[in-house]
């Protein structure tokens, strides 16, 4: 890796593949969760040589508990049929996403990378009962963004904005305060579970 394209690996949708054959997320989401684990990641390179990827994560010193299939699945709290508008720009993210929304008893609508969103009728968007995004989007448009335009149009719309991305300086108001919920990925089907009923009620 270049010098230059070394200092930039961590940055959302730096790439250096031609449009359409990769995101340049898989970095940034990776950063993201060795840093919220309070670890750290290092890279070495150096051209027509190789690359060093080191991860380091701080060592569990608790008493791991197992816990029996049925016992996961009963802390898992279900929906009523709640409707989400779910905005992710990864198709593989989004997909498993609207799977496990359907799984968990919700009514999940893909958004795509939120320019879908941008075209719905008003009466179409305050028909549901959450928006779901990501924080980092391509074409210039942001979670917060998103959220912004939904709320100007269905002002009781619960939001929820998911990151995979340590940096959450977009997320922040002109007080500082974080505007939005916020979960972050990757994140487990109860952790998801238990924050939309606390959202939803």
């Amino acid at each position: 890796i270049s010098p230059e394209h070394l200092e930039r690996v961590f940055e959302p949708f730096f790439t250096t593949k031609d449009v359409g054959r990769g995101s340049g997320l898989g970095l940034s989401m990776v950063y993201g969760f060795v840093s919220q684990s309070g670890g750290a990641i290092e890279i070495e390179s150096a051209l027509e040589r190789g690359t060093k990827v080191s991860l380091y994560l701080p060592r569990f010193e608790g008493e791991v508990k197992r816990v029996s299939e049925a016992e996961n699945t009963r802390e898992l709290m279900l929906g009523q049929g709640e409707k989400i508008l779910v905005v992710e720009d990864d198709p593989d993210v989004r997909d498993m996403t609207l799977s496990l929304l359907a799984r968990l008893g919700y009514k999940p609508y893909d958004c795509g990378d939120g320019r879908q969103l941008y075209d719905m009728a008003s009466e179409d968007i305050q028909s549901f009962d959450m928006l779901l995004s990501d924080v980092v989007l391509p074409n210039g448009i942001s979670g917060p963004m998103v959220a912004k335009h939904t709320r100007e149009i269905a002002p009781e719309i619960n939001v929820l904005l998911m990151t995979g991305y340590a940096d959450q300086s977009a997320l922040l108001d002109e007080d500082d305060k974080i505007q939005f919920p916020i979960i972050n990925k990757p994140f487990r089907a109860d952790e998801l579970s238990r924050t939309l009923i606390e959202i939803l009620g």
